[in-house]
């Protein structure tokens, strides 16, 4: 079973095929520990697959925090991500953290 959790309403960027109203943060984001109680949620409720996506979720702090206390339940984090904040130490932070995929979206914005 797999659930999408949408971080952050916060993005870099402003794509035309978007489906949320993305772009600023929203007031109404859960915090870390809050994040972490639904990330409790999901797993004693049997979902196996936790996709992290916003907004753009490398927007967060913490996104990285998260995806260790995902993993340490027994979740397989994976992102949905226009891919622009993954450099090289945060690809290396993911991995040690224990993500286990990303998917990125490619759109063609207008000028």
């Amino acid at each position: 079973m797999i659930v999408s959790w949408n971080t952050t309403n916060a993005c870099n960027m402003y794509c035309d095929h978007c489906y949320r109203d993305a772009g600023v943060k929203a007031e109404e984001e859960l915090s870390t520990e809050e994040g972490k109680a639904l990330l409790d949620e999901i797993a004693k409720a049997g979902f196996k697959i936790m996709i992290f996506s916003g907004g753009e979720p490398f927007m967060r702090d913490d996104i990285i925090e998260l995806v260790a206390y995902s993993r340490s339940l027994g979740l397989r984090p994976v992102f949905g991500t226009n891919g622009t904040l993954i450099k090289a130490e945060v690809a290396r932070q993911l991995k040690e953290a224990g993500a286990m995929g990303v998917g990125i979206s490619l759109g063609s914005e207008k000028a």
